[in-house]
């Protein structure tokens, strides 16, 4: 068996390397224009937060969107970005993203064109499509964040309820 294996193998890796097709590694189509056609929308948005972790490929981005196209998003925006091939995204800098959306997460893939802008005149002129402003965050999303600080007080009351039941069950039973 291994005898017939051995030269099967050869064989593969020869016809493999030796291939008439060419290949590129890690290689993007061109997009033709517009652009956005290919991806779920475009923003402009400035980069608040970055949570490179060294062993995950993929790391959340923090963006404060000043504008979209082709959908409204929240104000505070967080993408999903590839640690091994991405955009090199740096903090406090204003870029033009696309993006593509997959289960309501953002995702920034290796062949999204990212630009770095530096005022509204490299995007005014820009015709995506329709044009959408940032939704504010509502307040019960914000204060979706803030379930400690909200519920603590009842969490205290409650235990400090049952501590004193229980230790009065116990002087009962005695």
């Amino acid at each position: 068996m291994i005898k017939k294996l051995v030269p099967l193998t050869f064989l593969i890796v020869m016809l493999t390397v030796l291939s008439l097709n060419s290949t590129h590694a890690l290689s993007c189509i061109e997009f033709e224009e517009p652009v956005i056609n290919y991806f779920d929308l475009a923003i402009i948005g400035k980069v608040t937060n970055l949570n490179k972790k060294p062993h995950d490929y993929m790391y959340p981005v923090e963006v404060e969107v000043v504008k979209s196209w082709k959908q409204q998003v929240p104000s505070a925006l967080e993408m999903q970005v590839d640690f091994t091939w991405g955009y090199e995204f740096q903090k406090d800098q204003t870029y033009l993203i696309y993006l593509s959306v997959d289960d309501d997460q953002f995702i920034n893939s290796p062949c999204s064109p990212v630009t770095q802008v530096d005022s509204e005149d490299d995007y005014k002129d820009l015709s995506l499509e329709e044009e959408f402003t940032p939704v504010k965050a509502t307040k019960q999303e914000e204060e979706s964040g803030n379930f400690v600080t909200n519920y603590f007080p009842l969490f205290l009351l409650f235990s400090l309820s049952a501590a004193i039941l229980i230790s009065l069950l116990v002087k009962k039973k005695n």
